[in-house]
């Protein structure tokens, strides 16, 4: 008698610690869903600028990108592509980025921005189509001997008669290598800052001239191995000599 009553009691023992577990085989209440909204963003024909003003196709030298990014808890970051590939991530708003149209051949080229959030739920913009048409180019010629680099910077396609009277540009160059200040300008004078990423930016000034060498640049500390291939230029902004932006 005392053995049945003591398994009867360990078969209601038993029922109440499964039914307390979950157990018996009913289903426990699904996990709360996490945050799965996709943010948004758009690039409207506004947020195209060059030097402050909205430009259409085509377009030339260097542009302001902005972006619209919204998302229900926080956007973390936009990414902004051109044809398909990563130019520029901004982690702060306003969203934004300098397009250096003379980085890319002439013709018509797809841009996208992308905005995520902190679940990784990720939104892609509308493309928005624009026609490059770049009449100018800048050029470099470099050689290196040892741990030197020299080089001669030109510009092609400038008008002629010769207007141009001034130039910037940003010089690329291998991670390490020292860049001797000052430059020496072949048409007139030059100054030199250094950009956020570390890159050289110059301003070249001179009486009007038009296509051909503008410039020569040297450095020191080229890291071993570094080939004429690592550096690079950039043509940002050119001016008339009446102050007029050209491209």
């Amino acid at each position: 008698m005392k053995l049945r009553l003591i398994i009867q009691l360990w078969v209601v023992l038993s029922a109440v610690i499964i039914s307390a577990c979950g157990g018996g085989g009913g289903s426990s209440a699904p996990p709360p869903q996490g945050d799965t909204t996709l943010p948004t963003v758009s690039i409207s024909a506004a947020q195209i600028t060059k030097n402050g003003l909205q430009v259409s196709s085509p377009v030339n030298g260097t542009l302001s990108i902005s972006a619209t990014a919204n998302d229900n808890v926080a956007v973390t970051k936009v990414e902004f592509y051109i044809d398909g590939n990563l130019k520029s991530t901004d982690t702060l708003a306003p969203f934004s980025f300098a397009w250096y149209t003379t980085t890319i051949t002439n013709g018509t080229h797809i841009l996208t921005a992308k905005a995520y959030d902190a679940a990784d739920n990720v939104g892609t913009s509308s493309n928005v189509s624009l026609t490059v048409n770049n009449s100018m180019s800048a050029n470099i010629l470099m050689s290196i001997t040892g741990a030197n680099a020299a080089g001669i910077i030109s510009l092609a396609g400038a008008p002629s008669p010769a207007i141009v009277n001034l130039v910037q540009v940003i010089i690329t160059s291998p991670g390490g290598s020292v860049f001797l200040s000052p430059a020496t300008s072949t048409v007139g004078g030059a100054s030199d800052d250094a950009d956020p990423l570390g890159r050289n930016i110059i301003l070249i000034s001179g009486t009007p001239f038009s296509s051909g060498n503008i410039l020569t640049v040297n450095y020191n500390n080229v890291p071993s191995g570094a080939v004429v291939s690592d550096f690079g230029v950039i043509l940002v902004e050119v001016w008339d000599k009446d102050g007029n932006l050209i491209q």
